[in-house]
């Protein structure tokens, strides 16, 4: 479940029409297992790299347990253990259009 801290409210109609697009279900599926199973050498090879932004990022944050930090394009969550680095409690917001990646995120 989750908890929102202002009102959420639907698009206009024409919003969804023009940004919400209808996708293929079967390549959004596809690409997500994809992106799960088959990135591990890349993601090992860039977590150094990713370790020295994410720890710059967390200690940017501000001192308090309320941080909310919003990754776009989430995917199946590769970052997850850069967080494990922040200082204090965080909410983490993460957004992507394939529905698919939820199952491995």
């Amino acid at each position: 479940p989750a908890d929102a801290l202002s009102a959420l409210t639907s698009p206009a109609a024409s919003a969804l029409m023009e940004f919400d697009v209808p996708r293929d279900k079967m390549k959004d599926a596809g690409f997500a297992l994809g992106m799960a199973t088959g990135m591990r050498d890349y993601e090992v090879a860039v977590g150094p790299t990713k370790q020295r932004y994410f720890g710059k990022m967390l200690r940017a944050l501000p001192a308090r347990p309320d941080a909310v930090v919003v990754e776009l394009g989430m995917g199946s969550f590769p970052n997850s253990p850069f967080y494990a680095e922040a200082r204090y409690p965080l909410d983490l917001i993460g957004v992507d259009p394939n529905d698919s990646m939820a199952t491995f995120a």
